[in-house]
């Protein structure tokens, strides 16, 4: 789970660094970094859900359902 927070600030954090070097347009977002932001914002989305799914699958398989590790 500290994966998925991990990917999910560095996303952000490269989002936030393209909008901080986009020139200045009268302060405001053009539309296509407005929609590039939003595609990434999708992107994040995506991999959070199947990081979770596939959690989920982890968990309730037999042979790792009472605790064991995936190592084992």
């Amino acid at each position: 789970m500290l994966r998925i927070f991990a990917l999910c600030e560095w996303f952000i954090h490269n989002i936030r660094m393209r909008l901080d070097r986009r020139p200045l347009i009268l302060g405001k977002l053009t539309l296509k970094e407005i929609d590039n932001a939003n595609q990434n914002i999708i992107k994040l989305v995506q991999v959070i859900s199947s990081s979770i799914e596939m959690e989920t699958l982890w968990r309730k398989h037999p042979k790792y359902r009472n605790g064991n590790t995936h190592e084992s």
